[in-house]
């Protein structure tokens, strides 16, 4: 059995690497794009609990995806943790998916697994 995932549920993020970040956060799923959204790659936007400074910028929010397939949102409803790649973004959820991940190079980029809490 499932849960339901939306703005305000909390993960758990693993970040692997860089490992100048490596750490365990709670964050909380600030937006969804999905597969009924019509999105190609499902992503999630979270909030960080405090920013993540990568060359002298703080990302406040990070841009999640699956590592290895275009899903990530039925693997985290049942309960499994997913690997996953992660892009800072200064965007918020009012601004349209994918967040700026379309257009990012350079900046701050993670390696890591998120699970429901």
């Amino acid at each position: 059995m499932g849960m339901t995932l939306g703005p305000g549920v909390p993960l758990r993020l693993t970040i692997s690497d860089p490992f100048d970040l490596s750490q365990e956060l709670d964050v909380e799923i600030t937006a969804i794009d999905s597969f009924l959204d019509g999105a190609e790659t499902e992503r999630i936007l979270v909030d960080l609990p405090v920013p993540l400074s990568w060359a002298g910028i703080d990302y406040g929010r990070l841009v999640l995806e699956r590592r290895s397939s275009p899903g990530l949102l039925d693997e985290l409803q049942l309960g499994q943790a997913v690997d996953c790649n992660g892009y800072g973004t200064l965007a918020g959820p009012e601004e349209q998916a994918p967040w700026g991940v379309e257009t990012w190079r350079g900046g701050l980029a993670i390696l890591g697994s998120v699970s429901v809490r």
